[in-house]
C-alpha cells in the first residue's frame, strides 16, 4: 500500500509492506520517501497517527537522507577525515580506497557521487562485520 502524509508542509510518500512479523520499522528510503514494515493493518487514518506519534524521529531521517555525502572535484569527507580523489571517466560506477587517496570511477560527477555512497555502504558494513567478530572473540576469551 502506498499513501502519502503531509509533515512540516512537506508531502511525504510511504510505503507500507506487510510481513509476519511482530514489531514495526520504519526505514527511509529518501529525502521524501519512508518505508513502514509492519505485521499489523494499516488504514490511511492509522499512517496519519503513526506519522504523527513518530514525528520528531521522521523529521531526523528525512534531515539526514537530504544531506548528500560531502563530494568536491579533488576532495570528499569520508567518515569524518577529508581524503584526495582521483576521478576516473569510466562506465562503471566503482570506488577504490589505496593508502590515502580514493579512486572513484564515472562518467559524470552524479555517477562519481553514487560510487561514493555505494563505498560509504561497503565500508559500513565491513566495519559491522569486524565490530561483530571482536566481539564473538572476546566473548569466548570470557567463557574459557
Amino acid at each position: 500500500m502506498k499513501t502519502t502524509v503531509l509533515l512540516d508542509n512537506q508531502v511525504v510518500a510511504i510505503e507500507i509492506i506487510r510481513k509476519p512479523i511482530k514489531h514495526t520499522y520504519l526505514r527511509c528510503k529518501g529525502p521524501a520517501s519512508l518505508q513502514i514494515t509492519t505485521g499489523r493493518a494499516f488504514d490511511g487514518k492509522t499512517v496519519q497517527e503513526f506519522a504523527s506519534l513518530h514525528e520528531r524521529r521522521i523529521r531526523k531521517l528525512l534531515a539526514q537522507a537530504a544531506k548528500p555525502p560531502v563530494l568536491k572535484d579533488d576532495e570528499a569527507l569520508v567518515f569524518g577525515r577529508i581524503v584526495p580523489i582521483a576521478s576516473l571517466q569510466a562506465q562503471t560506477r566503482k570506488a577504490h580506497f589505496t593508502g590515502e587517496v580514493l579512486t572513484l570511477s564515472g562518467a559524470n560527477p552524479e555517477a562519481r557521487l553514487a560510487a561514493l555512497e555505494c563505498f560509504y555502504r561497503e565500508a559500513t558494513i565491513a566495519a559491522a562485520i569486524e565490530e561483530l567478530a571482536d566481539l564473538e572473540r572476546i566473548d569466548r576469551k570470557s567463557v574459557v
